[in-house]
């Protein structure tokens, strides 16, 4: 009997052994890769030294880029699908920007079912010029005056702040890194597909990567992770949704660490709901694309409007 009491035994600390050394896998395995084990084990050190050998920050004195976005409107309940195509000249010299911007009816359909109408007042291209304190809009009939939008000296995020066109740091931070990535495909025209929505959106035609692109990376994440991890682009794009709307995004630097081409997609259906939560006169951005396509060591010379008229209802919120 003795004899009995003693293989059970064995038998029951065999079976601990094995459930607590199973345990002890499993915990490791899962947290092997996280921040507080990473950094415990000294497999940070590296990269925090790496850190702090941040890219030298490019100097030229002007830039012009091509951006496009794809946005749906709700104009009076109907979802109207429209491009904004704009080309932009930066002059860092005097702190200046202008932009050609152009808008109109995007000609494919949006999701099945729902019918884009034709929305003439918006099919229109007009100039935008930008300095410190001012934003300048081109007249919309003949003959009339530049339109004066007084503005506060406050433009993080426009063409005219110094980071507008990032570096390499200033995007891939800790996060991001850490984030599984493939290299950059070129856009297929067929467009790309929602792994949440069955349906395929045809892509915005916008501006291509430009040659200068040397090092590319694309991620298959959701909303919420984009905003969170790349939050330079996240709050000048403006893309809303559900937190766990499938996202590309597509990064290209160049030799010098500058970023050359962003592309972050999602499908218009979700940007389609949204700006029909919003309500009529609201909109929601599915799209957008940034290509650098010019880095000079010359200024561009770009001259402020002298036929002006303020606006009356500027006030000091009035942004681009």
């Amino acid at each position: 009997m003795a004899h009995k009491k003693k293989r059970k035994h064995s038998k029951l600390k065999l079976v601990t052994a094995v459930f607590v050394i199973g345990a002890g896998i499993l915990v490791v395995s899962l947290t092997q890769h996280s921040e507080f084990v990473q950094r415990l084990t000294g497999n940070r050190e590296d990269r925090r030294v790496e850190r702090t050998a941040v890219t030298p920050r490019y100097e030229f004195a002007s830039a012009t880029l091509q951006i496009s976005v794809g946005e749906i409107y709700n104009i009076s309940g109907e979802a109207v699908d429209l491009t904004t195509s704009r080309d932009v000249s930066i002059d860092r010299e005097s702190n200046m920007a202008k932009s050609e911007v152009k808008i109109e009816r995007t000609s494919t359909e949006i999701v099945p079912g729902v019918n884009a109408v034709p929305f003439d007042a918006l099919n229109t291209s007009f100039t935008e010029i930008m300095t410190k304190t001012s934003r300048y809009e081109s007249p919309f009939k003949p003959g009339e005056p530049w339109m004066k939008h007084t503005v506060q000296p406050h433009y993080y995020g426009t063409p005219i702040d110094a980071h507008y066109i990032p570096m390499v740091d200033d995007i891939m931070g800790y996060q991001l890194r850490d984030l599984q990535s493939k290299p950059m495909v070129a856009p297929r025209a067929s467009g790309f597909k929602s792994t949440l929505l069955p349906d395929t959106r045809p892509a915005v035609v916008g501006p291509t990567p430009p040659s200068a692109v040397t090092s590319s990376f694309t991620y298959q994440i959701d909303l919420a992770t984009f905003r969170r991890a790349v939050p330079i682009l996240a709050t000048r794009i403006g893309m809303y949704g559900p937190p766990l709307t499938p996202v590309t995004l597509t990064l290209g630097f160049d030799d010098v660490g500058l970023l050359r081409y962003a592309d972050v997609g999602m499908t218009s259906s979700v940007a389609s709901t949204l700006a029909q939560q919003l309500g009529s006169k609201h909109s929601a951005i599915y799209h957008y694309t940034m290509s650098v396509t010019v880095i000079s060591g010359e200024p561009i010379p770009i001259d402020v409007p002298t036929d002006v008229v303020d606006d009356p209802a500027a006030d000091s919120a009035d942004l681009p």
